[in-house]
């Protein structure tokens, strides 16, 4: 997972905010989520994958024989879409 790219919204996110006093805040419920599921992530791919798991936990499900095609498809997908995430709707 790579939860950690999207800090180049958050100047966009700060002045597109109704109440800006409150940004601090967001920001570290922001931070305190991801890095619970960037945790949860790592704690999963111990758990399947044991001492051999990769950087990515996605590279072992890709590698691994067994899996269905489908989540396959639907991984790389997912990861194509990561950039178009970080274009700023205005």
């Amino acid at each position: 997972m790579s939860p950690w790219g999207g800090h180049s919204v958050f100047p966009n996110i700060y002045r597109d905010m109704r109440h800006p006093y409150k940004y601090r805040k967001a920001v570290n419920i922001t931070y305190v989520f991801t890095y619970l599921l960037d945790l949860s992530m790592a704690v999963a791919g111990l758990l399947m994958f044991g001492d051999g798991v990769r950087d990515e936990v996605t590279s072992n499900i890709l590698l691994t024989d067994g899996y269905p095609q489908v989540i396959s498809v639907f991984i790389v997908v997912c990861v194509a879409i990561i950039p178009l995430t970080k274009i700023p709707l205005k």
